[in-house]
């Protein structure tokens, strides 16, 4: 892992930095911020933000927050993930949409035990 200096070119063996790194592999990780919350916020307003709430971490079911269910603001769902996840859970994703869409939404379990 390297992030203390600046890619400057592609080289044969690696990528050239400010300074020199020999790689076999290379990964940009350019950052992420592990909770959509605040996309939604800069995009939509605090507002919205705070009624969808924070993504991703469990919550007191042990569930997953937010992701692939219903957010805190009408016709506003949360997805993400590696490829695996939102392949298989897009399809729950969409049968929860189109459910919402005929007036029918689905119930979602939120009292702890």
């Amino acid at each position: 892992m390297k992030s203390d200096s600046l890619p400057v070119k592609w080289v044969e063996d690696g990528l050239l930095f400010e300074d020199a790194l020999k790689a076999d592999v290379v990964v940009f990780a350019t950052g992420f911020d592990n909770n959509l919350k605040n996309q939604v916020s800069e995009l939509f307003g605090k507002e919205t933000g705070e009624k969808m709430g924070d993504w991703w971490g469990f919550d007191r079911e042990g569930e997953i927050r937010a992701a692939y269910r219903p957010g805190g603001q009408k016709g506003m769902w949360y997805a993400g993930g590696d490829q695996s996840q939102c392949r298989y859970y897009s399809r729950f994703l969409g049968l929860s949409i189109k459910a919402d869409i005929m007036g029918l939404p689905l119930e979602i379990f939120e009292k702890a035990v």
